[in-house]
C-alpha cells in the first residue's frame, strides 16, 4: 500500500494514497487504497512520468471481508 509519513513539530503523520476503485470495491467505496508492488517503489519516488503510469494502472482486485 502506498502512504507518506513525516514528522511535523514531533508528532507522527500518516496519509494513505487512494485511487479510483476497481470492480472488487466499487460497491463499497468510490476509493481504494493504492497497491504499490516492491518493483515500482523506486520508480514511483524518482520519476514523475513513472509515478503517473502507477496511478493510471487498474489497481488489483482486493478481497473483501466482513468485520466481526
Amino acid at each position: 500500500m502506498a502512504g507518506l509519513c513525516n514528522e511535523v513539530n514531533g508528532e507522527s503523520r500518516f496519509a494513505i494514497l487512494t485511487t479510483a476503485a476497481n470492480e472488487s470495491i466499487s460497491d463499497v467505496h468510490n476509493r481504494m487504497p493504492l497497491i504499490l508492488p516492491k518493483a515500482d517503489i523506486s520508480p514511483w519516488l524518482q520519476n514523475v512520468a513513472a509515478a503517473v503510469q502507477i496511478l493510471n494502472k487498474e489497481p488489483p482486485m482486493l478481497a473483501k471481508q466482513p468485520v466481526a
